[in-house]
This record gives C-alpha cells, structure tokens and sequence, in this order.
C-alpha cells in the first residue's frame, strides 16, 4: 500500500519520497485513520491492511476498533428513550453554523428531513434532563455524538464515543489508559488510532502555508493562507525526545523521560486571518499544510498584513507596526461588509 500517495501535502509527499521513507504498517494505519478520508474509503482501506500485514498486535487493534465503530454508530441510531435528534442543515447561509434548526424522536425521521433540504446536514444526540444537573458545567454532557452527511443523505464522517455499553472511562487528558477489551488491551499512546507518527516540520517561523485535505473542510479559512507561529528548533528537539521515548517503549525498558505524546503533539500552530480581520489560531498536522507564496497586490492592505505578520512572529518587528496593519484591514474588512449590505 502506497500510503505517501494518499498523503493531501504536496510538500509533505515530495520530501518523503526524496528520502525514500518506508511506514511500518502501524504507521499506516494512525496515517489512514487521521487523513479525515470518507468513511467508507478508510474503513476499506483499514480492512486491508489488516488482511496483508504480518503485525498481530496492529490487526487485532484494527479489528477492535473497526467493531467499536459500528456499535458505537448502532447505539446512535437507536431512538432510546429520553434522547432526541438534532438535525442543522448546512445550506450557504449557514456553513458552520452549529445551531440545531429541528429536533426529531426517531432518527430515521430526522434523516428524512435532513435530505429533503438537498444540502449538506448534521445529525446529533442529544441526552433530554429531566432535572437540573448537580454539576456546575454540563452543557456539553447534553449531546452524545453526531454524524455529517452529504446532500445525498450518505454518510460522510462521524464524532461518536458512546455504545451505549458500560465502558470504563478514560484516566484523563494526560494519563495513560488502557484501550480494548479485557481480554486484550493496549496503552493508549500505543493504540494505532492516536499513536505517535515521526513526521518532519519542513517550515519555519512566519512561512505562508495553507492547509489542503480534508482538514481544511473543519476549519474553513476564510483566506487561501496562514502565518506558521512554530518556532522550528524546539519542535524538532521535542520530535526527537518523542522518538527517543517511544523506542524504550517499544523495546520493552523504562524511559526516564516519560513524554506520553500523541498524534496531535506532532501538530504545528498556524495563525489564520478571519474574515473580519483579525487572527485566530489552529493546530495543523504536517499532513496537510503546504508553503504557498503570496497572491496578494503589492501594497495592499493584505499584503501588508501578511508581512507585518511575518516579520512580527519572528521578532523582526514590533507589535505597533503589526497592530497598525491589522487595524487597516479591519476597516477595509468593516467596508467590504457595509458594500455587500447594501
């Protein structure tokens, strides 16, 4: 399986053929799992690999996770009583809009509706209370999953945790927990769906990139580039402590520098401009960022803005320089809006 081509980064693809690097088959399958592909299209891809590979440990995690996903799918189509299911419909005046627009007993009703709008929707379970909860925060133990499909009502991703089964839970954000069965479990950080994948950062501080793949359908930029705010140096040191750690792990001894990364460590921080001018901040695996050079006019608001970014990231200018250029693309922002209103 050729899982370099499958990888959306340009940029990515080539230095890994260029260095002739060879994925072990567990790599392959964290890689396959975290490329937001279509549900169907990784599932196969998952079962395949299953099927070729010499790895017993990887096909029994491949065979227990793919069994957990449908349960946990069967559970969210199960109209148990006292849930109810939100659809949102995704039409061009409401993308990203996560307000629910109906609620439905049944969840084949609420799929009806949903295609019957002939856009893109959601579908989510939500817990219906009966009395206030005791907790201080719980608004968000109310919804219990959701699945986005296409305007042809198929199925195109899934968030889901529950099967409705009395599973133990996770030890915490930062705790190593068991993952599988009684039977047979492994360390989470060792578990393919979240495990580590030593991937290089080929950017360096206030590069323009964008991202590509299916990740850009989750974030939505607003514009066709972002500012790279990771400072090269401390990410490769963190990289090779990573690795360093997971070869005592894998080799059976105990590390002194215990690191309990994960798929997501591996992530770089990118600064996007919003539509209103202003910046907000995602964490991008290399999978999907790729180096662009700037399409904006020279002296423009936006190519101004591009720069004073850059140079501020990097410590080459300071943040009144930077502050002045944001200030001007707010306002052209604030009159592109008012001449659309119009």
């Amino acid at each position: 399986m050729d899982i370099i081509e499958l990888i959306p980064s340009r940029d990515l693809r080539q230095t890994l053929r260029e260095e002739g690097r060879q994925f072990t088959d567990m790599e392959t399958a964290t890689i396959i799992h975290n490329l937001h592909l279509p549900l169907k299209q990784r599932r196969d891809l998952l079962e395949q690999l299953a099927a070729e590979t010499a790895d017993e440990r990887l096909r029994a995690q491949i065979a227990y996770s793919l069994d957990k996903e449908q349960r946990e799918r069967d559970w969210f189509r199960e109209a148990s009583e006292g849930y109810a299911f939100g659809v949102q419909v995704h039409d061009e005046a409401h993308q990203g809009d996560d307000s629910v627009d109906v609620f439905f007993a049944e969840y084949e009703t609420a799929h009806e509706y949903g295609c019957a709008q002939g856009f893109p929707f959601k579908m989510s379970k939500w817990k219906l209370f009966q009395e206030l909860p005791k907790k201080k925060y719980w608004g968000s133990e109310s919804e219990r999953g959701s699945m986005t499909f296409n305007a042809q009502g198929e199925l195109e991703s899934s968030w889901l945790w529950e099967t409705g089964a009395d599973e133990s839970l996770k030890g915490g954000q930062f705790a190593p927990w068991p993952v599988g069965t009684e039977e047979e479990s492994w360390p989470n950080f060792l578990f393919f769906e979240d495990r580590w994948v030593d991937l290089p950062n080929l950017y360096e501080l206030g590069d323009l990139v964008r991202v590509v793949g299916g990740q850009a359908k989750y974030i939505q930029p607003a514009y066709d580039w972002a500012i790279v705010e990771a400072d090269h140096e401390p990410w490769e040191q963190f990289r090779h402590r990573v690795n360093g750690w997971l070869a005592e792990v894998e080799a059976g001894r105990e590390s002194a520098d215990r690191v309990l990364a994960d798929f997501t460590d591996m992530e770089v921080t990118v600064e996007f401009p919003c539509q209103d001018g202003t910046f907000t901040h995602h964490h991008i695996s290399p999978l999907f960022l790729e180096r662009v050079d700037s399409e904006a006019p020279e002296g423009s608001v936006e190519a101004k803005l591009q720069q004073m970014a850059q140079w501020m990231v990097r410590g080459e200018c300071g943040i009144d320089w930077f502050s002045q250029a944001l200030k001007r693309r707010i306002h052209a922002a604030e009159l592109e809006e008012n001449a659309e209103g119009r």
